[in-house]
């Protein structure tokens, strides 16, 4: 059955309607409401922290000096690396080495034979985390949240929004994306082309959860497509459409971010990261437009535990428990801008009350296995057979 989101909006509220109830989210209304958002991922919060002190210090205390290899996907990098210390003066016992790279970069490492020699490994998303061939759900542990969103200026929106007669959307981005200016809004002052960008699916996970939800939103679906929706020629037209039109070469979402600036005609948009959208709005103030795409791909960067090693495994739980405590959960989401996996901490004020923040997020659900992504992602560059 088709779980289907319905939005109704008014000044200062929005309503979202699920299949499971209907809650009401102010953004405007005190940060507490916020918590309302782990109603919408009860189970993934009640999987992730179930762990948390699996290991008595007593126990951590009787462990020979260990050292452990994480590897994290980039979007990661600065979250890690800035609470680092924190665990290393807790856990005197054990060394943590870090290791970042693009998610699907690191899942072909881990299907090669984990040839990165990594303990723990965490991707931004379970989606990506289908490339690797061994992926055990029930193994996973959960980090924090952010979904994918299409970032513009308010000039270059509106220009967008009265040649399409509509709000942006990824059933009609690709109506605007790639033509000159001058053909959208010739009575503008805006030169160039409106050209767009996303990461590359096989190594990013923000372009897999990009071209992911541009197959979903096609269909107003919400659960994984079927092998004759795959089939269907408007689909395949659309989505190849879609490739054609925005550029996807780039594979790192931050320096895609990074290149994405108010006095540059390089991009007039990008897809990122919500985390990365508040560095965003301080680049380009007011003029920052934020869209949130109707269907996410839930990028929760999922983490798991690769050792045998029954030290390395205590000294890489800690870590992962030391992660989700409810200390570092608060410097993920108000230094880091993550929507935080321990349902002990509230989303910060810092993204709560921002004026572009959405809380309410219509989430897919994903596939069973990789087949179905790497049928999506052919089907768009042209290189599918059935």
């Amino acid at each position: 059955m088709k779980k289907k989101v319905c939005y109704k909006e008014s000044k200062g509220s929005k309503i979202l309607l699920l299949a499971a109830g209907v809650f009401l989210l102010a953004s405007s209304l005190p940060v507490s409401v916020h918590a309302g958002w782990f109603d919408v991922i009860a189970e993934k919060a009640a999987q992730s922290v179930q762990s948390i002190q699996q290991y008595t210090k007593g126990q951590l205390e009787k462990m020979k000096s260990t050292e452990i290899k994480v590897c994290f996907a980039g979007e990661k990098k600065d979250f890690a690396n800035g609470t680092l210390s924190g665990f290393q003066q807790e856990h005197s016992k054990i060394k943590v080495n870090l290791y970042f790279d693009g998610s699907g970069k690191m899942m072909d490492d881990l299907n090669k034979s984990n040839t990165q020699g990594c303990d723990v490994v965490s991707p931004a998303s379970t989606a990506s985390a289908l490339l690797y061939e061994d992926f055990d759900k029930g193994k996973v542990q959960y980090l924090f949240y952010s979904p994918t969103v299409l970032v513009t200026t308010k000039k270059k929106a509106n220009a967008m929004k009265a040649f399409l007669s509509e709000d942006i959307t990824l059933n009609n981005i690709s109506k605007v994306a790639n033509k000159r200016w001058s053909a959208i809004a010739p009575d503008s002052k805006l030169k160039g082309k409106n050209r767009g960008a996303f990461t590359d699916p096989s190594k990013s996970n923000s372009g897999l959860s990009v071209i992911m939800t541009r197959a979903y939103a096609y269909f107003d679906a919400f659960e994984p497509l079927s092998p004759d929706q795959l089939e269907d020629q408007g689909f395949q037209t659309a989505m190849q459409d879609f490739w054609k039109n925005i550029k996807h070469s780039a594979t790192s979402t931050r320096k895609l971010t990074d290149a994405f600036s108010p006095s540059s005609a390089r991009y007039s948009f990008i897809f990122t990261y919500e985390n990365m959208v508040p560095e965003l709005a301080d680049r380009f103030g007011k003029d920052l437009f934020v869209i949130y795409p109707e269907y996410a791909v839930m990028n929760d960067h999922p983490v798991w535990i690769v050792t045998s090693d029954p030290d390395k495994k205590m000294a890489a739980q800690a870590y992962i428990d030391y992660m989700l405590s409810p200390a570092v959960q608060e410097v993920a989401t108000k230094k880091y801008a993550f929507r935080p996996a321990n349902p002990e901490v509230k989303i910060s004020l810092r993204l709560s009350a921002s004026s572009w923040f959405n809380l309410e997020v219509g989430i897919v659900d994903l596939p069973k296995d990789s087949g179905h992504l790497d049928d999506i992602i052919k089907i768009a560059n042209g290189d599918w057979e059935k």
